[in-house]
């Protein structure tokens, strides 16, 4: 999987997705937790979602911190950020797929 263009999608899918989600106010801290979780060598699913989720709770529990009280409640993050991930890395996924059918397709119409 070419990461570069994965990652190109990431960013500009995540927000979209997460939008109409209890997990909108998340959605950068998600969008960056992905990305850092994805570009572990040999990590398989569990491990990455296990990151990603710890990366959001540190930016909530920053954010709350930097606010000085629980503007976002951390006993909600966790199922908000689990279903919020998967949803994200689902749409990114076929819509990435979607682009490599594409470029194979026009790539065997140009030979």
């Amino acid at each position: 999987m070419k990461f570069g263009a994965w990652f190109t999608i990431l960013k500009r899918v995540a927000p979209i997705v997460l939008a109409t989600t209890p997990a909108a106010p998340l959605a950068p801290f998600i969008a960056v937790a992905i990305q850092a979780a994805e570009q572990i060598p040999g990590a398989d699913g569990p491990t990455k979602l296990a990151i990603a989720r710890e990366i959001v709770t540190i930016g909530v529990n920053a954010t709350n911190a930097q606010i000085g009280y629980a503007k976002i409640d951390p006993a909600l993050v966790d199922e908000v950020v689990e279903n919020g991930i998967h949803t994200v890395v689902a749409v990114v996924n076929a819509k990435h797929a979607s682009n490599v059918a594409f470029d194979n397709h026009i790539g065997a119409i140009e030979d």
